[in-house]
């Protein structure tokens, strides 16, 4: 192939078209940066893009090719209207840091000096197509950019062999999640447990994790699941070559993050907030001798938060990786003179990061790793927030149990109503698969209490909790206790045929077990004399028990709040009371809460 000429390649450039495509955080809809992408425009070459890559490569024009689109990146990057700097994630094909030439230190300029506008703060995305081995200058080019306040994000993680010795070697900032480990993550244990472990792995190496490609809703909360920390996908914004069109906060991530919160009310963030440790940080630029004087002035700290210009986290400075300088006849002399060029990114321990919002869950599992930590360095809106040690960690997991021990019903020892909602919210959100809500309440409960005593109800009561309990007990069912003879259970992934079968087997259980506490002469009766709410004698029959069931299909949005799935169950319960069969089931799809339609299920 011919060598094209410099003109050739401006021409080219000039004909192709740049999309930018937000990258959000997770646990807020916040827009830290953009990823870069190259469209044709249809006038270009009809050489395919990745052709041209190829293509500048062989005639030795990688260097110039990149550098050109990044330019043009950051220029258009930099017309957007922000109050703060966006960052520039951009694909830099990892051939060209294989070899080292003039070329690269030319584009090293670009990616560090050379136009950069002042709303902008570039991220370096590096394929992983080609074989690890065959990038020996990678390291030292890595190093190099670091130096320069740039990060390293690492694409495709997951997709190939290469990546988990990328994420040791190269301990990238930031890594995206491969496709593959998000599409259908739902339904494949096996995938989720990798990519569990994925996910994990890089936060224990103190890196970031975005999930690519996201296209549902569903995906994007089982992401969150998994611990990821942003999110990018034709879900929140496909890519758009109009920067206008860009926004700093999407508010639906917020929403959606928003209704997870109200699953276990704010108390999470809350007991994290009040643990978190302010910790004055250290700027990634600021004078070595700043960094003596902050140990000097505090004795008792063992090491320094480390941010960047823009406040976000790169990890800790020890006392003890700079105590040979310290307590050394030339030490500070030799930190202090800039022609020895020691810089502080040299010092920069990276440990784990996490968001406020992050699950507590996912901040025990960092905790457990095998390496002994001091502990995890907290951010908001992906900003250095403060620190958190193992001391703290553990008095938040000691008062989550007891606001969980608090909510256990005192009888029964089953969940109590907060966790009840927080399961219905979940199954209103989790639209990826069939849900049932089922609701128990006695029949002639009160009765049966007023004649023989309360501690014989609470027998009955807890009757029927051990029942539930020993039903079937599985992963896809939970059960709760609303409070005295009202229950609780939700049912997910088994088609309403077989939960209407399952609550006629309790039913039928309850009220062959439930005979036992009758006299026989209640039971030859079949009824007992008892007063009703006037105080007038009436004939009750025995115990049985009511049961509404609501089936929430799988993919089919819902619009409701438990709120009014509450309401909702109050009206069917009574309908429930009355039905020959007392069984009621219901569909919530486009159910009009002022007549919803209800089909008793007959005998």
């Amino acid at each position: 192939m011919a060598k094209s000429t410099d003109a050739f390649w401006t021409s080219l450039l000039d004909r192709l078209a740049l999309a930018f495509q937000p990258i959000v955080n997770i646990h807020s809809g916040a827009c830290p940066g953009y990823a870069v992408s190259i469209e044709n425009t249809g006038q270009a070459d009809s050489e395919p893009l990745s052709g041209l890559f190829d293509r500048a490569h062989g005639e030795g024009r990688l260097a110039f090719f990149q550098g050109w689109l990044l330019r043009k990146a950051m220029a258009q990057l930099g017309t957007l209207s922000r109050d703060s700097r966006a960052v520039l994630f951009f694909d830099l094909d990892a051939r060209l840091l294989a070899d080292e030439n003039e070329d690269v230190d030319a584009l090293t300029e670009v990616l560090t000096h050379d136009g950069i506008p002042a709303c902008v703060k570039t991220g370096v995305v590096i394929g992983l197509q080609p074989p690890i081995d065959s990038l020996p200058m990678i390291p030292r080019w890595l190093h190099r950019l670091r130096q320069d306040g740039l990060r390293i994000a690492a694409g495709g993680f997951g997709e190939g062999a290469a990546g988990l010795r990328l994420l040791y070697d190269w301990r990238p900032e930031y890594i995206t999640l491969d496709r593959f480990f998000i599409d259908r993550l739902d339904g494949d244990a096996e995938k989720r447990m990798l990519a569990t472990c994925l996910v994990a792995a890089a936060h224990q190496l103190g890196s970031l994790v975005i999930a690519d490609d996201v296209r549902r809703e569903d995906e994007f909360h089982e992401c969150r699941k998994l611990g990821c920390d942003l999110v990018k996908g034709l879900l929140i914004q496909p890519p758009v070559r109009d920067t206008t069109r860009l926004a700093n906060q999407y508010a639906v991530v917020a929403q959606w993050c928003e209704c997870d919160r109200r699953k276990v009310g704010h108390l999470e963030t809350s007991l994290l907030e009040s643990e978190i440790e302010a910790i004055p940080p250290i700027r990634y630029d600021a004078p070595m001798t700043d960094i003596l004087d902050a140990f000097k002035n505090h004795i008792t700290r063992t090491f320094f938060p480390v941010v960047d210009a823009a406040g976000e986290p790169l990890g800790i400075i020890r006392e003890s990786s700079i105590k040979a300088f310290i307590y050394s006849r030339y030490g500070r002399f030799v930190l202090e003179n800039q022609a020895l060029k020691k810089n502080i990114d040299e010092f920069i321990t990276r440990v784990p990061r996490m968001d406020v919002h992050m699950p507590i869950d996912h901040i025990l599992d960092l905790f457990s790793g095998n390496a002994p930590l001091e502990g995890i360095l907290v951010t908001r809106e992906m900003r250095y927030a403060g620190f958190l040690n193992a001391q703290s960690m553990l008095k938040i997991l000691n008062e989550k149990k007891l606001a969980l021990a608090r909510d256990q019903n005192p009888l029964s020892n089953l969940p109590g109503n907060n966790c009840i909602f927080a399961y219905i919210s979940q199954a209103l959100r989790d639209v990826s698969d069939n849900y049932s809500l089922v609701y128990f309440d006695f029949d002639n409960f009160k009765a049966y209490n007023d004649k023989y005593g309360f501690r014989q109800g609470d027998r009955v009561i807890l009757l029927f909790a051990e029942m539930l309990k020993a039903f079937d007990p599985s992963r896809d069912r939970f059960v709760g206790h609303v409070g005295g003879d009202d229950f609780f259970m939700g049912v997910k992934g088994r088609p309403p045929e077989t939960v209407i079968s399952d609550v006629r087997t309790i039913a039928g259980e309850f009220k062959t077990s439930v005979e036992s506490f009758y006299p026989k002469e209640a039971l030859d009766k079949g009824c007992i004399q008892a007063r009703d709410r006037d105080g007038q004698l009436k004939c009750f029959p025995l115990m049985t028990v009511s049961s509404v069931i609501l089936n929430l299909p799988k993919d089919v949005h819902r619009i409701y709040s438990p709120e009014e799935i509450g309401v909702f169950i109050a009206g069917m319960k009574k309908k429930a009371k009355q039905s020959p069969g007392r069984l009621s089931a219901a569909s919530l799809v486009h159910v009009d809460w002022q007549s919803p339609e209800v089909n008793p299920p007959t005998d």
